[in-house]
């Protein structure tokens, strides 16, 4: 096919119309148009890359609809570098084609793929058709680039327009105002119209500012020349951004003037009247605010940053000897949770806040009275209290707090537990003070109900002395310091030996034997008593393995393993790995763990039983209402506290300890639970238990605790002590 002529004037005109098209649509088209006027009949397909450069997608189709070109083969060639796609391979012999990418500078904009139905097929032809392509693409990537950055102005534009930012634009060179947007008019309503705007200068606005009355400014309303001046300077002296609070008529502006690379300058007012009428009333509130951060909500007291800043001020003073001396009382309430759980966190507060009254109002002797948090309050003094005057303050707060209280028709009487520590001298640490009033008070809460206790250095030596113990008791795990032991425990009607209760003995190399109620409750407080528990039930597990079937062992569960919804998988793992029957194995609950009773802690019991196991209610009558746990909760087994037998006295059957032992007893069997007492050291306790039918004993008399081996032998020698103890009272 040969080339078609034209001439230069429509080729300029052609080159123009790509590089002037208002669209995609007409910068594509325009190509056609003049691809056909070079080539004939000519087809077209072109692909256009977003701005992101991210994608790619099909912009016109000009004849090659039926042509499979997906986008993602182009997008891989634009974007990737990838294999240019073969979109030939669907062309008919006859049809000749070309194609290139949009190229601006180092930027790939696009693509455009031709057909030509030139039927010569010569070579030349193709050189010809590539060099009219490629022309094209140059053409078109310039237009493309130019299409965006009209439509990005066009946005820009619109946005300035739109804004609620009043906006104003000066040229550069003294050009004056060349762009104005509504919000700006808005603004200074004085100002002349936006066409009648352009072309003034910053300094002929403030004129107008100024004759309207609109600065509030003082130097503006004394001196306007001088303030005048001073606005032209700062606008000469401006480099890149000029920004400050403005204030014209009731409004408040942030005033911002930017010059750009071009020289034109942006000037732009936003309004923050209402951030600033807020910042003023925040301004007013800020002492308010400052009490309040200082105050305790609930009490009115002053509360614990108070009291930390209040110390600091403290330590300074007695640092350059304007205070000789502080005393510090550390008051907590004692059992205040029960009075939470029992009568709810409402009632608590109340009572809160009528301590807090009555210590203030009681004790106006104080410096500064401070609740520190929960039911704990600070009483400082700014001398040294000692003597009887202290004895006489701190017996003062111990019956202010302890005297009933009445809320809405209930009275409820509170105990407290008060720490007294002082310190004198310009070297004194007054944490370290804080801290040994604290020491003092967990002290007075060992003595009693109510009680203070004055702060000696023997108190943090303890204190040292528990730390130092609950690193041996963490390193005796890891050296296998414990060991198990087991006391026996004998069936008072067949005389023979049941079973064993598994206990654990610490053996320290240098504290010597540690009694279990001293490293016990220690090891409750610092969460460690599970880990001696599992040890515990999977060593009592393995050795009764070694026992007839016919004896069980028990074993103490703690409250944190009662609440623990795994333990029962514990049970199960040392069951299975001893190969122990289940009922071979005894739980003991002690009954204070219940006093919170709920579904849970039955529903833990529930699943053991489950599982086969005894469980039994350990200590009962030792302090706690226990008949409603012994209807609720699927005990076995109930364990009469020691302290009855340890009462009970022989000759005296109608004692109060003996009539008790034996109604428990009685109800014991009376519910089916097997009943077995605890404590047994005489022949007397013995035959008394046997004479009111106790199911079980266990005490020192029977058998004190022993080692694993000593109780092997033990099984094998004494399974009938029982029997022979009897016939040697009864010939006696």
């Amino acid at each position: 096919m040969r080339r078609l002529e034209i001439g230069a004037d429509e080729a300029v005109s052609m080159a123009l119309n790509i590089a002037e098209a208002s669209s995609e649509h007409e910068l594509f088209v325009s190509m056609l148009n003049a691809a056909e006027s070079f080539r004939g009949e000519t087809c077209l397909r072109a692909y256009v890359v977003n701005q992101q450069r991210t994608a790619v997608r099909l912009s016109a189709d000009f004849g090659l609809s039926n042509l499979d070109l997906p986008c993602e083969q182009v997008e891989n060639w634009l974007l990737h570098d990838g294999e240019v796609p073969h979109f030939w391979d669907g062309l008919d012999e006859s049809c000749r084609f070309s194609y290139a990418k949009l190229t601006f500078g180092d930027e790939v904009v696009g693509a455009i793929f031709l057909v030509f139905p030139d039927k010569g097929g010569k070579a030349a032809a193709d050189e010809v058709n590539q060099k009219i392509v490629e022309d094209f693409a140059r053409l078109g990537a310039a237009s493309l680039v130019g299409l965006r950055k009209r439509r990005l102005s066009a946005m820009v534009l619109e946005a300035l327009e739109q804004s609620e930012e009043a906006i104003v634009f000066y040229g550069e060179d003294d050009e004056g105002v060349i762009f104005s947007n509504d919000a700006y008019h808005r603004v200074f309503p004085h100002y002349p119209n936006r066409r009648a705007l352009l072309g003034m200068t910053h300094i002929d606005l403030y004129k107008m500012d100024l004759e309207a009355g609109v600065i509030i400014d003082p130097l503006a309303l004394s001196e306007p020349d001088r303030y005048l001046d001073e606005r032209k300077a700062l606008e000469e002296q401006l480099v890149d951004t000029q920004r400050e609070i403005q204030k014209l008529g009731k409004k408040t502006y942030i005033y911002t003037r930017t010059r750009s690379q071009s020289g034109a300058i942006m000037s732009r007012r936003i309004d923050i009247t209402e951030q600033a009428l807020a910042e003023s009333r925040l301004r007013q509130r800020e002492k308010q605010l400052q009490s309040l951060v200082y105050t305790d909500s609930l009490t009115g007291l002053h509360n614990r940053p108070y009291f930390l800043e209040y110390l600091e001020d403290l330590a300074m003073r007695m640092e350059d000897g304007d205070l000789e001396a502080v005393s510090v009382f550390w008051i907590d309430l004692n059992d205040f949770k029960i009075v939470n759980d029992t009568y709810g966190h409402i009632y608590g507060d109340s009572i809160l806040r009528k301590i807090g009254r009555r210590l203030k109002m009681g004790v106006t002797e104080a410096s500064e009275l401070v609740r520190y948090g929960g039911d704990e309050f600070v009483m400082v003094f700014e001398k040294a209290v000692l003597g009887e005057q202290l004895e006489i303050l701190a017996n003062r707060i111990l019956t202010i707090i302890s005297a009933p209280i009445t809320h809405e028709s209930t009275s409820i009487q509170i105990g407290a537990s008060v720490g007294v520590a002082s310190s004198s001298g310009q070297d004194a640490d007054l944490t370290e003070l804080l801290g040994d009033a604290d020491l003092a008070m967990y002290e007075a809460k060992k003595q009693s109900r109510c009680a203070y206790r004055i702060f000696d250095p023997q108190m943090r030596s303890s204190m040292i002395e528990r730390t130092a113990l609950v690193e041996d008791i963490r390193d005796a795990f890891d050296k296998e310091q414990f060991e198990l032991y087991f006391q026996p425990q004998f069936d008072t009607k067949k005389c023979t030996l049941v079973g064993f209760e598994a206990l654990v003995r610490w053996q320290h190399p240098v504290r010597g034997s540690v009694p279990p109620d001293v490293f016990i409750p220690i090891m409750e407080e610092n969460k460690m008593i599970e880990e001696l528990g599992r040890w515990v039930l999977m060593g009592a597990c393995k050795e009764a393995r070694h026992w007839p079937k016919d004896l069980f062992v028990a074993v103490n569960v703690s409250p944190l393993q009662l609440r623990n919804p795994h333990f029962a998988l514990t049970i199960g793992r040392a069951l299975a790995q001893s190969a122990l029957k289940a009922e071979q194995l005894e739980l003991e609950i002690t009954e204070s763990v219940l006093l919170e009773e709920n579904d849970v802690e039955r529903s833990q019991i529930e699943t053991w039983k489950k599982l086969g196991v005894q469980v039994a209610l350990d200590d009962v009558g030792k302090g706690y209402s226990s008949l409603s746990y012994l209807s609720q909760f699927p005990f076995d087994k109930i364990k009469i506290d020691r302290g009855f037998l340890k009462a009970f006295e022989a000759g005296k059957p109608k004692d109060a300890s003996a009539v008790i032992l034996q109604a428990i007893v009685e109800l014991g069997k009376t519910l089916g639970k097997t009943v077995i007492a605890e404590g047994v050291e005489t022949v007397d306790q013995l035959e008394y238990l046997r004479s009111v039918d106790c199911d079980q004993a266990q005490g020192f008399y029977l058998g004190r605790p022993m080692p694993a081996k000593e109780a092997r032998k033990f099984i094998r020698k004494t399974r009938t002590l029982f029997g022979r103890q009897r016939q040697m009272s009864l010939s006696s």
